[in-house]
């Protein structure tokens, strides 16, 4: 191991009292926050008879940071003591499930911002695919949770337990310059770059469209992604800094700086995980009361309106027919509700044999 990369002695633990305090107070209120919090988004999922691709990852999210909030008490004990005395074992097996819920978390994000966009910006195309959109959405978590566990791997081969601590420790500054360069690109940067790029286009098109009015469920969506770019990014900051001090070989301030904003970006992390609940409840607090477990679903329900707007294709393109048997020309427009507070605006366009092509826009309380 490199001089660079030595552990340094357990005395250094005084110093780190103040940000152990610090993580005791966003740790426990993580956890009093988003057990509960996430606890009523599954029993939520499991109740709800017809399951959204929105519903469905926002399902896999939350079970995701309960992962994470179960390792809260192992933590607490750690900032508590001072010391890990819970084994190589533990360190290794708490920090992996961490590494692996971040992943999940941001690519779980990325889809549901990417999805949302989908809907907004080509609603004929998210109710024509239907059935199949919805397998696919059960194929693309299941693929993510994978490759989450995939990627979150290095967190079992760099920690450690040296002088009462559970630390990374590479052993080389190539190796963590690439496992800090990978937590930060795939676990942060390029998700949320991909979302930021996929909204901007959509806003952009929103201007020039009777589209732009945008609903709450977009203004959800992205809420969840900026809460956990805000609380994920100081973590990632530090894990930039760290990569900044090895290759320039700094040991002064900036090795300082590195290693205080650690252990409290690592808590604020941890806030991240009990955010979407209380995202959730304040998009939806006119609905808190009536809605009771059907909340989620009058937020982020969009099968709703493809149901809605797949019974009317046959009574369409009847219709359809008959103008085309008088010679008429028109147009057919329907306006359907959908119950809820949700409304979906259909727009029928006969074309050749009769076939029918339809685009859904939602309401407020719901709406693409």
């Amino acid at each position: 191991m490199s001089p660079a990369m030595s552990t340094p002695p357990s005395n250094v633990t005084v110093s780190a009292i103040p940000n152990a305090a610090l993580g005791l107070t966003l740790l426990s209120l993580a956890m009093v926050v988003g057990l509960p919090g996430n606890a009523f988004v599954l029993w939520s999922y499991i109740i709800t008879r017809r399951r959204s691709i929105p519903m469905l990852l926002v399902a896999h999210l939350a079970l995701a940071d309960v992962a994470t909030l179960l390792t809260g008490p192992v933590y607490i004990r750690f900032l508590s003591t001072g010391r890990w005395d819970l084994g190589p074992a533990a360190c290794r097996g708490c920090n992996y499930i961490c590494a692996a819920a971040m992943y999940t978390s941001v690519f779980l994000i990325a889809l549901l911002g990417l999805h949302r966009c989908l809907v907004v910006s080509r609603p004929s195309a998210a109710v024509l695919a239907g059935d199949r959109a919805t397998q696919l959405a059960h194929g693309a978590a299941a693929v993510t949770w994978l490759v989450a566990l995939v990627l979150a791997t290095p967190s079992i081969a760099f920690r450690h337990v040296e002088n009462g601590m559970c630390k990374r420790n590479h052993s080389s500054t190539a190796w963590l310059v690439t496992h800090n360069l990978l937590e930060t690109g795939l676990g942060w940067a390029v998700p949320l770059v991909a979302v930021a790029v996929g909204y901007g286009l959509l806003l952009r098109r929103l201007r020039r469209t009777r589209l732009a009015r945008r609903g709450r469920t977009l203004r959800l969506v992205a809420a969840v992604v900026v809460a956990f770019a805000v609380t994920w990014g100081p973590y990632h900051v530090g894990s930039l800094l760290e990569v900044v001090v090895e290759l320039q070989s700094c040991s002064g301030t900036l090795r300082k700086v590195a290693k205080a904003i650690r252990p409290p970006a690592t808590a604020l992390a941890f806030l991240s995980s009990a955010l979407n609940p209380l995202l959730y409840a304040c998009a939806g607090r006119g609905l808190c009361r009536t809605a009771g477990a059907a909340l989620l679903p009058r937020l982020l329900e969009v099968s709703t309106a493809s149901s809605s707007a797949r019974r009317t294709v046959t009574h369409r393109a009847r219709s359809s027919r008959g103008q085309r048997e008088n010679g008429g020309k028109e147009v057919a427009r329907e306006d359907v509700g959908t119950g809820d507070e949700r409304t979906v605006a259909e727009g029928t366009v006969t074309g050749d044999e009769g076939t029918v092509v339809e685009s859904t826009e939602m309401g407020d309380s719901g709406r693409a």
